[in-house]
């Protein structure tokens, strides 16, 4: 809230202070939250994967373990 902000600096805070000790742990919750799941997604990119790429020395983890399993047959449980 904007009132925060403005006691803070009422009270003497610097801008670099109210940002680090105000409006980042109340937005906290919401920077993990976009974090993980943005790193599920690219985790999952196969389509781009198969796209943008022309060689196997050239694909990510997570399609090079896919191909991993599918190539030796195992299944899921």
């Amino acid at each position: 809230p904007k009132a925060l902000e403005e006691a803070a600096a009422i009270d003497g805070a610097k801008p670099w202070q109210i940002i680090w000790h105000i409006v980042i742990p109340i937005s906290l919750p919401a920077i993990i939250t976009v974090s993980i799941f943005s790193l599920r997604e690219a985790w999952n990119e196969f389509p781009f994967v198969l796209a943008f790429t022309t060689s196997q020395d050239m694909r990510t983890l997570p399609y090079q373990l896919f191909m991993l399993r599918d190539s030796m047959g195992m299944q899921d449980l």
